[in-house]
């Protein structure tokens, strides 16, 4: 497990976009995605996001893979990197110098306004009319956000249309779409 941990730290610190198939001794697949060297989606068995976490610092992976740019998964209620790689057994204390403060959850050089745009049209595409007035509501200022920023405001979207359900779908709907990926 050491090497892969080893192999998702240098994929975080390349900012990457891919996904990371490993399998574990017991035969278990394992599955991180990552978005410009943030971890999006994480899963083990069929346990994903957050809950993972545990699972997988307590799991010993013999083989993995990078398939670079193919997202698989997107998970919302996931951590910042820094966090998740800690909490699976990454040793950030030698390598932290890096990984910035701010990265690998930066993209404060795109602005709320242009975000805006596609986030109205995934809106509009998965809640319909109330999409403008849930957009109103959670892009009200122009200030630049992360990644991190991004997924917790679409969340948030989702929530306020009462269909939480729909957070995963919006966040890769959003974050896949080819307009976000030149804005960064």
């Amino acid at each position: 497990m050491e090497q892969i941990r080893s192999q998702l730290l240098t994929l975080c610190q390349q900012n990457c976009t891919g996904t990371l198939f490993g399998v574990t001794e017991q035969n278990e697949s394992l599955v991180i995605t990552l978005k410009d060297g943030d971890i999006i989606g994480l899963s083990l068995r069929n346990v994903v996001g957050a809950a993972a976490l545990p699972l997988v610092q307590a799991a010993s992976c013999h083989k993995a893979r990078f398939t670079n740019n193919r997202v698989m998964r997107v998970d919302a209620d996931l951590p910042k990197t820094a966090e998740i790689l800690e909490k699976i057994g990454v040793n950030l204390s030698v390598e932290t110098a890096s990984i910035k403060p701010s990265s690998p959850n930066n993209i404060r050089s795109i602005n709320t306004e242009q975000i805006r745009g596609i986030v109205k049209e995934a809106t509009k595409k998965l809640f319909g009319p109330i999409a403008m007035l849930l957009i109103e509501e959670h892009f009200a200022t122009n200030e630049p956000l992360t990644l991190q920023e991004l997924r917790q405001r679409l969340q948030a979207i989702a929530e306020a249309a009462d269909a939480p359900h729909l957070a995963n779908p919006l966040i890769s709907e959003v974050i896949e779409n080819p307009l976000f990926n030149k804005l960064q």
